[in-house]
């Protein structure tokens, strides 16, 4: 199974040999600031974009968690009452 870390050191692995492959690739200074340059906004878009991503999900598991605990304790209220009202009788 893969884990956190190992996607985490692929993540890592990537970049840093992508921007090393940029640092050694032959071209002039003023086109290796572009390439950088526009790597790096992609990178950011994309990192911007799972970011969004994510959250958007932890508030849909957040929202569907607070729904199921309301739903839970009405029902544990309703049991209570029907243990209250059995015990009187």
């Amino acid at each position: 199974m893969i884990s956190k870390n190992h996607i985490l050191g692929f993540l890592v692995g990537g970049v840093v040999g992508g921007a090393l492959g940029i640092l050694f690739a032959p071209k002039s200074g003023k086109e290796l600031r572009q390439d950088i340059r526009g790597k790096s906004e992609d990178f950011y878009e994309k990192a911007k974009g799972k970011y969004d991503e994510t959250v958007t999900k932890v508030e849909d598991v957040m929202k569907l968690a607070k729904d199921s605990l309301a739903d839970k304790k009405v029902r544990l209220g309703k049991g209570i009452e029907a243990g209250v009202s059995a015990y009187k009788q």
